[in-house]
C-alpha cells in the first residue's frame, strides 16, 4: 500500500513538472493574488473560498482515490471530476460544512508547505491536523477563520511571491509571512471589533463596560411646563383678586346709590299722602316739614343699622 501511495503522489507531483515555465509563472501569480486576498478580506469571502477549495479539494482526493483503487488514468479523471463538483456544491450550499472545508484545506496547505520531498506519513499528519482546525472552526468561527485565512494567505502569499521571483529568503520569508498574517488579522477583526470590547468579542467574555443612564430630556419639558402652569395659575389668582376688588367697589357704589332712591322715594310719597288729605283745622293741624323730618331720619337709622 505505502509502495502504491508513493507512487501515486510521484503521479501527482509528476503533472507540476509538466507545466511550462511560462505558465507557472502565470499560476504563481495567481496564487499570490488570491493568497493576499484570503490573507485580507478571508472571512468576508469564506463562502467563495470555501467553494473553491473544495472543488480542489473534492478532485485531488477523487483522482488519488480513483487512481488507487481503479488503477485507470481515465477513470480517475471522472472519478476526480465528479467528487470536485460533489464536494465544491457542498461547500456552497452548506454553510457549515464549507467552513470545515476551507479551514481543513488551508491548515493542511501550510503545514505541508513546511516539509521539503513530503512523504505520505507527512501528508497524513498535515491532514489530520487540518481536520482538528476546520473541527475546532465549526465552534470558534470568527476567531479561527481569520486566524487560519490570514496565517496562511500571509505565509502563502509571500512563499508564491519569492517563488515566481526564484528567490529563497529563508527565515526571511516566514517573518515577512508573519508580519502580512498580523497585518491581516488586524484588518480582518476590524470591522467586528468596532465600538466594542475586543477581548469580550474575541474571548467570549461579557464585557465589562456598564451601561450608560439615559436621561431623557422630556422630564425637563415637564418642568418647565409645570412651573409655566404655576405661573399662569398665580397670575389667574392675581386677576380673580382684582375682579373681586372691583366688585366690591361696585357693590357698595351700589348700596349708596340704592339708599338715597329709597330715601327720595320714601319722602315723595308721604308727600304725596299729606297732599291728598282733607285739610283739618288750626289747633289740629300737623306740621308737613317736620313729619317729614322725622321720617327722613328715621328711614336713614334703619339703613344704617342694615347696613352695618
Amino acid at each position: 500500500m505505502n509502495i502504491q501511495g508513493d507512487q501515486i503522489l510521484e503521479l501527482i507531483k509528476g503533472f507540476w513538472n509538466f507545466v511550462p515555465k511560462e505558465y507557472r509563472i502565470l499560476i504563481y501569480l495567481i496564487g499570490t493574488v488570491f493568497a493576499f486576498l484570503n490573507c485580507f478580506m478571508g472571512y468576508r469571502l469564506r463562502k467563495v473560498w470555501g467553494c473553491i477549495l473544495g472543488i480542489l479539494m473534492g478532485g485531488g482526493i477523487g483522482f488519488g482515490a480513483g487512481l488507487y483503487f481503479l488503477q485507470d488514468k481515465m477513470m480517475a479523471g471522472i472519478v476526480a471530476v465528479v467528487a470536485a463538483f460533489i464536494l465544491g456544491l457542498l461547500a456552497w450550499l452548506l454553510y457549515k460544512f464549507g467552513v470545515f472545508v476551507m479551514c481543513t484545506a488551508l491548515v493542511y496547505a501550510i503545514v505541508v508547505s513546511f516539509f521539503k520531498d513530503v512523504t505520505l506519513t507527512q501528508y497524513l499528519i498535515a491532514l489530520g491536523i487540518g481536520l482538528f482546525a476546520g473541527t475546532f472552526a465549526l465552534g470558534y468561527e470568527k476567531q479561527m477563520v481569520i486566524g487560519i485565512t490570514a496565517v496562511c494567505g500571509g505565509l502563502g502569499g509571500i512563499h508564491l511571491l519569492l517563488a515566481m521571483l526564484e528567490k529563497e529568503a529563508g527565515a526571511g520569508e516566514l517573518i515577512l509571512g508573519l508580519i502580512m498574517a498580523a497585518i491581516g488579522i488586524a484588518v480582518q477583526a476590524a470591522p467586528l471589533m468596532k465600538g466594542k470590547d475586543w477581548e469580550a468579542k474575541l474571548f467570549h467574555l461579557p464585557t465589562g463596560r456598564k451601561k450608560k443612564k439615559v436621561v431623557k430630556k422630556t422630564k425637563i419639558k415637564e418642568v418647565s411646563q409645570s412651573t409655566r402652569g404655576n405661573n399662569s395659575t398665580v397670575v389667574k389668582k392675581k386677576k380673580l383678586q382684582e375682579n373681586h376688588f372691583d366688585q366690591e367697589d361696585l357693590n357698595v357704589t351700589k348700596h349708596e346709590d340704592f339708599d338715597k332712591t329709597q330715601e327720595y322715594e320714601v319722602g315723595k310719597r308721604q308727600y304725596d299722602k299729606q297732599k291728598q288729605m282733607p285739610y283739618m283745622a288750626p289747633g289740629i293741624g300737623i306740621d308737613l316739614d317736620d313729619l317729614n323730618r322725622e321720617l327722613s331720619q328715621e328711614i336713614k337709622k334703619i339703613y344704617k343699622d342694615d347696613s352695618q
